[in-house]
């Protein structure tokens, strides 16, 4: 694949710092997804997105704000860190629970799905969910709580009960039985740009997913000042 990087960020810490525990793909599969975000998260840097025939919309478009993140599973969303926590403490806990966990292996397949095109896993994702599950809970009391403004942003009225109350205990709605992994690779797509974009993401991604995908290490990730996710460290499975 021919992708140009364009340049290389400055980490400038925000006011308050927001980290975040990913599953990041490796390899040829991570390569292709940073040059369709159009940022490298595991780097630091911005990508050239290809043009890229019969896209509804250049990529830069479709793919707006889901490339601050990097591309990758959440596990652990976003968050600030409680009052006397500091990086050094999430760090240690997520290497300490890392010693215990095991490998998971996926297949994954592109699905478009409510209105976003990601890729989600198509196997039996029991053992996936207990790990994200024990992930959720070890680290959640290293996480300050949530702002009145940042409850209001996720649009709590648009959520079940259940999801609600997720997203006051643990700070994100999609959590725990709700957790749903996905790759994301767009934006909210109207109804004539889906297939489309499905067809020509498929064709970019062709031979590049690994199969299965495995999941052997969490991924720790800082925000930048300009919303830009950096990854800081990988702690590898032992268990």
């Amino acid at each position: 694949m021919n992708v140009t990087a364009d340049r290389q960020r400055a980490f400038v810490d925000p006011p308050t710092p927001r980290y975040a525990v990913y599953a990041m793909p490796a390899g040829a599969f991570a390569e292709a997804g940073s040059a369709w975000l159009g940022w490298d998260a595991r780097a630091g840097r911005h990508v050239v997105q290809p043009d890229l025939p019969g896209l509804p919309r250049p990529l830069s478009q479709l793919a707006l704000r889901a490339g601050r993140y990097g591309f990758h599973a959440t596990i652990k969303a976003p968050m600030a860190l409680a009052e006397g926590q500091g990086y050094d403490d999430l760090l240690a806990r997520v290497q300490r629970l890392c010693s215990s966990l095991k490998p998971v292996e996926l297949q994954l397949e592109l699905r478009e799905d409510r209105n976003f095109l990601a890729f989600r896993p198509v196997t039996d994702t029991s053992a996936l969910q207990d790990m994200a599950a024990r992930v959720v809970r070890d680290l959640d009391p290293l996480r300050a709580a949530l702002t009145d403004r940042e409850i209001t942003r996720r649009n709590p009225g648009a959520l079940s009960p259940r999801q609600q109350q997720l997203l006051v205990e643990f700070g994100y709605p999609y959590a725990l039985e709700e957790f749903r992994l996905h790759l994301t690779l767009t934006e909210q797509l109207a109804g004539d740009e889906r297939q489309s974009s499905q067809r020509v993401a498929r064709d970019f991604f062709a031979d590049k997913v690994p199969d299965p995908w495995r999941i052997d290490e969490l991924c720790l990730l800082a925000e930048d000042a300009e919303g830009y996710f950096h990854l800081r460290d990988c702690c590898p499975f032992r268990g």
